[in-house]
């Protein structure tokens, strides 16, 4: 699921539309459509790979062909010779065609026909087939890199180490739940937990921003309708200087000192 992920609403589409062209009464089960819905499932693209029928092909050859066995039958009209250098060809190991080898009686066969500049058209053919598989190579290095770059789990890849947690449970090789690798977010299909972690519902971080406990110290509170204005009075609170409205008893002596002090140098000043 994690390599090849199903898309369930486009599924479900599908399914409906094909069973109204049968005629027929298709009924998804809520259990199914429950185990879907409570997953976050990957959102890149499922690997597609055309399978075409061999009968579409035109030519007694085809260099690039998914199927490994030839299945066409040589036409009646090729001699003899002609159709089993073909067979011979049809054998050749075809992942060698993306580094330009040839297979060598495609040498004898253009011979038999008597073919002009048989060497330079398999020199020109033998480039382009390199170039061409050159291309195919980048591409699928590309791919492959993506995906162990965003879309492998962590531990496939190479030097991985699980930390070590004792209250923490982990999660099983040999787990065999289809949805291993997607991360639970809800509990609709209300089955029971197992022995593997991929099966509990992942804890939701509700961060609540607190009004400031100065708030409450006040002699008049100021309310608060939404966590918003309590957030702007904390960062207003941080910025103006401490205003005590009710002064303690050492404020009231550390007052007096002061008092003291302005008067004995109003004195000092006075007599000068």
């Amino acid at each position: 699921m994690v390599v090849d992920p199903i898309s369930w609403p486009s599924l479900m589409s599908k399914l409906r539309e094909a069973g109204e062209r049968l005629d027929y009464k298709l009924k998804i089960s809520d259990s199914t459509s429950s185990l879907f819905n409570e997953r976050n499932l990957p959102t890149h693209a499922a690997r597609v790979r055309r399978v075409r029928d061999i009968t579409e092909s035109s030519s007694l050859y085809a260099f690039f062909e998914p199927h490994t066995n030839w299945t066409c039958k040589i036409p009646s009209t090729i001699p003899m010779k002609s159709a089993r250098l073909l067979h011979r060809i049809h054998q050749f190991d075809k992942k060698l065609l993306l580094l330009g080898i040839l297979p060598n009686q495609l040498r004898s066969l253009a011979k038999e026909h008597k073919m002009n500049d048989v060497e330079e058209s398999l020199g020109h053919l033998s480039d382009t087939l390199f170039w061409e598989g050159y291309w195919l190579w980048k591409k699928r290095k590309l791919l492959v890199t993506k995906y162990w770059q965003s879309i492998a789990p962590k531990d496939w890849k190479a030097g991985f180490k699980e930390k070590k947690s004792r209250n923490k449970r982990k999660f099983y090789v040999n787990c065999k739940n289809p949805f291993h690798y997607c991360e639970r977010l809800h509990d609709f299909s209300k089955l029971r937990r197992t022995p593997c972690a991929c099966s509990d519902v992942k804890k939701k971080s509700c961060s609540v921003n607190l009004p400031d406990i100065r708030f409450f110290i006040q002699k008049y509170p100021k309310r608060v309708s939404s966590i918003s204005e309590v957030a702007s009075l904390w960062r207003v609170s941080k910025m103006t200087p401490k205003n005590i409205e009710a002064p303690s008893r050492d404020d009231l002596i550390r007052e007096q000192h002061d008092r003291g002090k302005r008067k004995k140098t109003l004195n000092d000043f006075l007599l000068l």
